[in-house]
């Protein structure tokens, strides 16, 4: 250790090194404003503590998960699309929501990660394509760790989510994944009748409008007004929801590529749209505060119309059609899509024509439905000419 007087009366203590990267020798300093030998001692410890910083392995940095997250998100945003960054932030918020994020990783395990998605997987009931997203959140987390010398491995590579029995054989069920027409006009019966509820009318329409058009709920609710021509919706974009605010009203691109389509709506359809854009026009003219982004789909004040309350709604209606023997299907909003594909299959559409119309690339659900549903069909003509028969018989 050296030490030089600075023309300010004050003393710089300087203490060389050797890069461990590059084994140059380097040095550290520390100003202070004395020389005695208490003041050399001290800086003697500063000193080290400096060159202690600069050389220690990288492994042994205190980082924390968020530490860790918020290094990693930076970089992730700038090479992704913005949908899926912003699935990523709506991911970890849901980790923070459950997680002490200044957990260090360096103590952090495969099993404390396995322990904490069993649980949001089996215990908090969350859908395994989601609790998977997060497992994939964390591996990437960590294998940007790794690539940086954070830590030594990734230890969410080994990290499974299996799927729950039921959760295979409720999939296999392809009736449950779509409404008959008799259940159709019960949920939306059911919707439209519902008490204490300002929005039951917009529900019902909603589940109407998606039901006759295949729409997914984001794509609905991205619908502005220069993508209705009175006889066509152009689905060009999709609503970005997970924990963005509605008067935000953030879109994204859609799903995929065939999502970008131009659907051509049917008489009751275009009522439907044609009411809420009257609706809209009126809230706008009494209301001087009116968020006006151009929805087609918007609450009264103009925001964007999120699909959490009617989910919210649907699994209350599927609780309580369950229990009263009316009905036993798991409702939401992508219900409704299916029921439209069932419609489309039933009335002879074939499998091509029916995937174009619903912006779908993976036929697996669509040719479930198809497979059945014209099954169904040919069983019902089957019945029907045997009847015939019998009867002229």
């Amino acid at each position: 250790m050296w030490m030089e007087e600075l023309p300010n009366g004050k003393y710089k203590y300087f203490e060389r090194y050797k890069d461990p990267y590059t084994e140059k020798l380097k040095r550290v300093s520390v100003t202070l404003t004395s020389k005695s030998n208490q003041a050399k001692k001290q800086a003697m410890m500063e000193l080290q503590e400096k060159i202690n910083a600069k050389i220690s392995n990288p492994n042994e940095h205190k980082v924390t998960l968020a530490n860790l997250y918020e290094e990693w998100i930076e970089i992730y945003k700038q090479k992704v699309k913005e949908q899926t960054y912003l699935t990523s932030v709506s991911l970890y918020k849901a980790v923070e929501l459950r997680m002490d994020t200044s957990v260090l990783i360096n103590n952090l395990t495969s099993s404390y990660i396995q322990k904490f998605l069993n649980e949001f997987y089996y215990k908090e009931n969350y859908s395994h394509s989601y609790t998977d997203a997060i497992r994939s959140l964390f591996r990437n987390m960590f294998e940007y760790a790794k690539q940086v010398g954070l830590v030594e491995h990734n230890i969410v590579k080994d990290v499974k989510i299996e799927r729950k029995k039921t959760t295979i054989e409720e999939h296999e069920k392809v009736t449950q994944k779509y409404l008959e027409p008799d259940e159709l006009e019960l949920v939306i019966g059911e919707l439209r009748n519902l008490k204490h509820s300002s929005c039951a009318s917009q529900y019902a329409e909603i589940a109407e409008v998606l039901s006759k058009t295949g729409l997914r709920y984001g794509e609905l609710a991205a619908l502005k007004i220069e993508d209705y021509d009175g006889t066509t919706l152009d689905v060009n974009k999709t609503l970005f929801y997970n924990y963005s605010k509605a008067q935000d009203g953030l879109t994204t691109s859609p799903k995929n590529v065939f999502s970008n389509r131009k659907i051509p709506i049917s008489n009751e359809t275009k009522v439907i749209i044609d009411k809420w854009i009257s609706q809209n026009e009126l809230n706008k003219a009494i209301n001087s505060k009116y968020n006006d982004m151009g929805f087609i789909l918007a609450a009264p004040n103009g925001d964007s119309v999120p699909p959490f309350s009617m989910n919210r709604v649907l699994r209350n209606l599927t609780a309580k059609l369950k229990e009263q023997g009316k009905l036993n299907k798991r409702l939401s909003t992508h219900i409704f899509r299916h029921t439209h594909i069932s419609l489309l299959a039933e009335m002879g559409i074939n499998q091509k024509a029916i995937m174009s119309r619903v912006g779908q690339v993976n036929p697996l659900t669509t040719l479930k439905i198809y497979t059945h549903v014209t099954k169904k069909v040919e069983q019902d003509l089957i019945d029907k000419l045997n009847a015939k028969e019998k009867e002229q018989g």
